[in-house]
């Protein structure tokens, strides 16, 4: 049976730290769960999260079919927050976009927006606290 694992499911069985891993080494990929602890996929499996973390997924899941979902969402934060930590260094946009542009296609436009948008989520902070009614 093929089942699409999030990482919250995953997490609530093997904990938070195997299932980080298992998302790093196979994350958008299926798997297949062995039935015993044994075979070329339970070493991968054993040595990308743990012996412990994989005879669980094993117990609980044997036989079954897997796909790791990715953490999109967090890789994503993750890149933006280090090309924002690039543009706080003085680095320029253009310098930026062309180191990205190996893992993904990224344009000078695509670091300048990031910029844009998380200086506006500022001001809009800014802008609420002042709105804020003063303490008596």
């Amino acid at each position: 049976m093929k089942r699409c694992a999030s990482l919250a499911i995953l997490a609530d069985y093997i904990g938070d730290a195997a299932a980080g891993r298992l998302a790093a080494c196979f994350g958008g990929t299926m798997v297949k769960i062995p039935k015993r602890r044994a075979g070329v996929t339970w070493t991968r499996l054993a040595a990308a999260i743990g012996a412990e973390a994989a005879a669980t997924l094993v117990e609980t899941h044997a036989g079954e079919a897997l796909y790791i979902a990715r953490n999109a969402d967090d890789e994503k934060r993750v890149r933006h927050a280090e090309v924002l930590a690039r543009l706080r260094a003085g680095e320029s946009p253009t310098a930026i976009a062309r180191s990205y542009s190996w893992t993904a296609v990224y344009s000078e436009r695509w670091v300048r927006r990031i910029r844009a948008n998380h200086t506006a989520s500022e001001q809009m902070t800014l802008f609420r606290a002042e709105s804020l009614p003063a303490e008596k």
